[in-house]
């Protein structure tokens, strides 16, 4: 029986190239095509509700927030538990549902789960100053890159950044791209000490020059030796000079002004509590690239690739854009190292 089978296979030579012909083709096309991710679409059925309160202990925060969040929560379709962690200011309610819930079913428990937290927010303290829910605790970015430069302020670098994340947003494939470190430079106003002393001014009357002349750029704060008073404005000002510039004595019987330039060093910097990142020592933005489900990375990888080569050609040569991380080469190790190892 077998081998009459096998001989009236011999006979169709043709037939049987050409099926091994379309079986090659079927399979090289399925490999180009074939949806890749190295790190697969998995239902994360987790969310976390933050709470900021700030003056409260973390007693008050566990017994008015966290309890109450807890037992709102308990009837949402598919709940399994929740966990809390409070602190002074602030806690966190981590709400977790079935592992079994299909994705359709947990978008709707999270979309209840907003719901619930927005109708409960009259019951909350009156000093509760932030309610944010966070149904993407377990996103994990398709590739990471960074915008830096050793001689580009870092105003430039968070524009270039800008740039480059509405750039990549184009492409169909990308769901969304977070941007960190993207601080805004404040003005700064360091008043000497002897000079202060010498013209009898406080900082408090310093600080109410600057208020007067409405300023509308963020002015940060002033400092004098550690004692700092934020200024918070809107007005006229535009630019250092013209902060510096600004009357702040007028001397008696002579008339001889003073201007703040002459009683204080002011400049942009950042912010002096606000962390940034470094890459390679220097200053840098960092973009997080999320992917969408059910697609190709490599070759979304190239698309990226070009754009990026774009970005760079028409950027200042100082400024770089490095890659941190990239899905499209971790799948193209796997894949080729599955496809081409031998024993």
């Amino acid at each position: 029986m077998t081998e009459k089978l096998i001989q009236n296979l011999l006979k169709r030579k043709l037939f049987i190239i050409l099926i091994l012909g379309m079986l090659v083709v079927s399979g090289i096309f399925s490999y180009l095509v074939i949806p890749k991710q190295h790190f697969p679409v998995v239902v994360y059925p987790i969310a976390s509700v933050t709470v900021i309160y700030p003056g409260a202990s973390a007693s008050d925060m566990e017994e008015l927030v966290a309890k109450k969040i807890e037992k709102a929560v308990m009837d949402l379709d598919g709940f399994d538990h929740t966990e809390s962690h409070s602190y002074a200011n602030a806690c966190g309610v981590s709400v977790v549902l079935d592992m079994d819930l299909s994705q359709e079913a947990v978008d709707k428990s999270f979309d209840d789960l907003r719901d619930k937290i927005e109708d409960m927010k009259d019951e909350l303290p009156a000093g509760v100053t932030s309610v944010r829910v966070d149904t993407e605790v377990m996103d994990t970015a398709g590739m990471l890159l960074t915008v830096s430069s050793a001689a580009a302020g870092y105003d430039e670098l968070c524009q270039r950044a800008g740039e480059l994340r509405d750039q990549l947003e184009q492409e169909e494939g990308i769901q969304r791209i977070d941007l960190y470190g993207d601080l805004t430079s404040e003005i700064q106003v360091r008043v000497h000490t002897d000079a202060l002393n010498r013209m009898n001014l406080s900082l408090t009357e310093i600080a109410s020059v600057i208020v007067a002349a409405n300023t509308n750029i963020p002015l940060g704060h002033i400092d004098l030796d550690g004692e700092k008073i934020t200024v918070n404005t809107n007005g006229e000002l535009e630019s250092v000079e013209e902060i510096g510039n600004l009357i702040v004595d007028v001397s008696q019987p002579e008339g001889l002004t003073t201007r703040l330039a002459d009683i204080a060093d002011i400049g942009r910097a950042l912010p002096d509590d606000e962390p940034y990142f470094r890459y390679n020592e220097d200053p840098a933005v960092l973009l997080a690239v999320y992917y969408k489900e059910d697609l190709n990375v490599v070759s979304l990888g190239d698309s990226i690739q070009a754009r990026l080569e774009d970005f760079r050609n028409h950027t200042r040569a100082d400024i770089l854009v490095s890659e941190i991380f990239s899905q499209q080469d971790e799948v193209k190790n796997s894949i080729n190292g599955f496809v081409f190892v031998r024993k």
